[in-house]
């Protein structure tokens, strides 16, 4: 288990989407309970909860390995973890019922996933077989592309093919960079007549971001407005209620807290910028001691002796989010998507990157892409790569990635991940 946490997911578009892949695991294990007669109520519903969280945080939906022993040791780690779980569950609560034979659902339904990852590998190996890139272009873009890998600490085998006249006759790809995959099968052998990406595709399948560098033209990259956007609205608000709802214990119990640990009042505003640059109020915990920034708004930097006691446990966690659940309900925020900034500091710091604002095209998040993918900005080279993030959001927002978002935000908050 020496891995528990630390497997990232790596989004393509090719690859089942992990909301897939866990309605399957809903799918076999509904049938079993169907054929034990154990019938669907609050326990049932309450222990798969507890199975698909613990699959989760094991990487069982995200993993995808060609070796058959890896995927046998994460499906029994996220098996063996469930099981402990349950007993825990059964010994303080007392309250489940035929305990052996839900541990034999979950049992089998762990070999029938195992034998649906099988399956589900033979359709898929023809997209495993990317070894390295081809890259066709001009010497110095070559040399970039290299750094760009470089800086987001990828280790990615890319070959330079240099003088190189390709689709000559009609020009259409003359004097641009482009990539093709080597293949595995065929390591030795290059197709030139198919299988080549643009720059911004690779940095997408690479990276799963775009570099603001990569980008020419913002309006043909970004032109599809995305269908999901209604349902997005819809599920932002049904979902921040419920939130609300189980939350509200947590919240009481962190406002005791605050109170107890330093003066001053338990939540905190600032003005951040949203949804097409237009200025709302945020609220959250407050994790800085009083009147901490009567000089002007700056960054929180590593040990700053701003933070309060309570308050550093609160941002390791990202608990003083929470409080955020308001914004979404008043429609400012949405529960996924790019971290609103304070004006202020986009004037002082941010405003002459490129591309900056049009992060603003799509309402801002408590949580997203740059957020679960990258460490906490303190800094304008930090604030590029975690817009080159966003860009990606922006470009591919769906219901597949903000479920992505959601569960790398548990993973990143049981991480201590925070600032």
């Amino acid at each position: 288990m020496r891995n528990f946490f630390n497997e990232r997911y790596t989004f393509h578009k090719k690859r089942l989407p992990v909301y897939l892949r866990i309605s399957v695991d809903f799918l076999i294990v509904f049938i079993f309970i169907n054929l034990f007669s154990i019938g669907i109520n609050i326990d049932t519903i309450l222990i798969f909860s507890i199975w698909i969280l613990i699959s989760y945080l094991c990487n069982k939906y995200i993993h995808s390995s060609k070796d058959f022993i890896k995927d046998l040791k994460i499906i029994l780690n996220s098996y063996l973890l469930f099981v402990v779980s349950i007993l825990l569950f059964d010994l303080i609560t007392k309250e489940i019922f035929n305990l052996p034979i839900i541990l034999l659902i979950y049992s089998l339904s762990s070999i029938f996933f195992l034998l649906f990852l099988r399956i589900l590998k033979k359709f898929t190996q023809r997209n495993e077989n990317v070894l390295e890139y081809y890259f066709i272009g001009p010497n110095k873009c070559f040399i970039n592309t290299k750094n760009i890998l470089q800086e987001y600490g990828k280790n990615i085998n890319l070959i330079h093919i240099k003088d190189i006249d390709l689709f000559d006759k009609n020009n259409s790809l003359k004097n641009k960079s482009f990539f093709l995959k080597k293949n595995k099968k065929s390591p030795n052998k290059i197709n030139f007549s198919k299988n080549y990406i643009s720059e911004i595709e690779f940095f997408e399948e690479t990276l799963e971001a775009l570099p603001i560098d990569s980008i020419e033209n913002f309006d043909e990259v970004f032109m599809k407005k995305s269908k999901y956007d209604i349902l997005k609205k819809l599920f932002d608000f049904l979902f921040a209620i419920f939130l609300l709802i189980i939350l509200l214990p947590i919240f009481l119990i962190i406002s005791i807290i605050i109170r107890i640990d330093s003066k001053g009042p338990i939540f905190y505003t600032q003005t951040r910028t949203g949804y097409n640059k237009k200025c709302f109020s945020i609220i959250k915990f407050r994790t800085m001691k009083n009147n901490s920034e009567t000089q002007g708004p700056v960054w929180a930097q590593k040990n700053d002796k701003r933070i309060t006691k309570i308050g550093r446990f609160l941002r390791k966690t990202r608990l003083d989010e929470l409080p955020q659940i308001v914004c979404v309900l008043k429609g400012d925020l949405s529960l996924i998507g790019p971290r609103p900034e304070r004006p202020a500091i986009e004037v002082d710091k941010l405003q002459d990157i490129n591309y900056y604002y049009e992060r603003y095209n799509i309402k801002p998040g408590i949580s997203g892409w740059a957020q679960v993918n990258y460490k906490y900005g303190a800094s304008k080279e930090d604030s590029i790569i975690k817009l080159s993030y966003d860009l990606f959001y922006l470009k591919n927002y769906s219901f597949d990635l903000d479920f992505i978002c959601f569960f790398k935000t548990i993973k990143s908050i049981l991480n201590l991940n925070g600032t």
